[in-house]
């Protein structure tokens, strides 16, 4: 399994872009900027852009941009949000015949590396959500990074079938 695993993080390393991505470069302090909370920052690493689709069901896929501009490796862990029972981090299938996605457990980023989690790659899932989760609407969750801790988020629900964040492409 541990095999697998790394074979998955390998695969899904064209969804990660090592090296920061210029036009990134606002100064911040901790928490939520000015920009209806598209940004968190804490010990190096910026959480940008954190989204999902509206649900029917109980279980939601939760998408964002990680940039790790400190000195340090962090390693995603996972993460907490009070209207859903658990939050894993989670991969889509990359291998033939895969029946669907396959927990992940960990994932390091490198100092310096920057990392999107998005449809068809890594993601947060979001499982035994308390409701259905609505166009315009928003929540707050915690991402786990070790060894900072838990990174507070907002996260906007878009449309059932987006893509990206509605925002995407506009640069703090």
């Amino acid at each position: 399994m541990r095999a697998f695993t790394l074979a998955l993080c390998l695969a899904l390393a064209p969804f990660a872009a090592f090296g920061h991505e210029e036009g990134h470069g606002h100064a911040h302090g901790h928490g939520h900027d000015d920009h209806a909370g598209h940004l968190a920052e804490a010990g190096g690493v910026r959480l940008i852009h954190a989204w999902t689709n509206a649900t029917r069901g109980d279980v939601a896929r939760v998408f964002i941009e990680i940039e790790n501009t400190g000195e340090t490796e962090v390693v995603l862990t996972g993460g907490a949000a009070g209207i859903a029972s658990s939050v894993r981090l989670m991969g889509a299938p990359v291998q033939a015949g895969a029946t669907g996605p396959v927990e992940i457990g960990t994932f390091p980023i490198a100092a310096g590396a920057d990392i999107t989690l998005a449809p068809d790659g890594l993601y947060l899932e979001l499982a035994g959500l308390d409701r259905r989760l609505e166009q315009g609407d928003d929540f707050v969750m915690h991402v786990e990074l070790e060894p900072i801790g838990d990174v507070e988020v907002r996260v906007e629900v878009e449309a059932a079938n987006a893509r990206n964040h509605s925002h995407a492409g506009h640069n703090h």
